[in-house]
């Protein structure tokens, strides 16, 4: 039973410990302060691209990609695939990403190494790539009032 903890997932060529994914799939609430401006972050979900069509995913025309999962996993995780000339840096197609809401995406990104600039995958939802060691973070600003349900 021990032992499981410390075993891994393989995504693509990537592993990730298990005991990394139980803490990146918990309900993380943290406060990030600096100065005067304080950003909260809310973990949103997990994203590990795939290279594999999956039966229920979710072509996203206008950003050349693929979803699956999210509001279906009781933990967040979602399947990204990418079409080939998708605009994006290889970081974020090839990396698992955590993501985090955010009440401001200017104040989330600000200082930091920004991968892929704001912008709206859907209705009511701005989003935002930074780098941070290597890793792929994603930014979700969600205005509830106008985004779909499930968001």
């Amino acid at each position: 039973m021990i032992m499981g903890i410390f075993q891994g997932y393989r995504f693509g060529s990537s592993v990730v410990p298990t005991l990394v994914l139980q803490r990146l799939l918990v309900n993380i609430m943290l406060v990030i302060s600096k100065r005067t401006r304080s950003i909260t972050l809310k973990y949103h979900h997990l994203g590990i691209p795939t290279r594999n069509k999956l039966k229920d995913e979710r072509h996203l025309k206008h950003l050349k990609m693929y979803v699956s999962g999210y509001g279906k996993s009781p933990y967040g995780v979602e399947w990204t695939r990418y079409e080939e000339d998708a605009p994006y840096p290889e970081l974020v197609k090839t990396v698992p990403h955590v993501a985090f809401e955010v009440n401001s995406i200017q104040e989330a990104i600000k200082s930091k190494k920004v991968r892929i600039k704001p912008n709206s995958p859907s209705r009511g939802v701005i989003v935002a790539f930074i780098e941070d060691n290597g890793a792929p973070i994603e930014f979700v600003e969600v205005d509830r009032s106008i985004a779909e349900e499930g968001i």
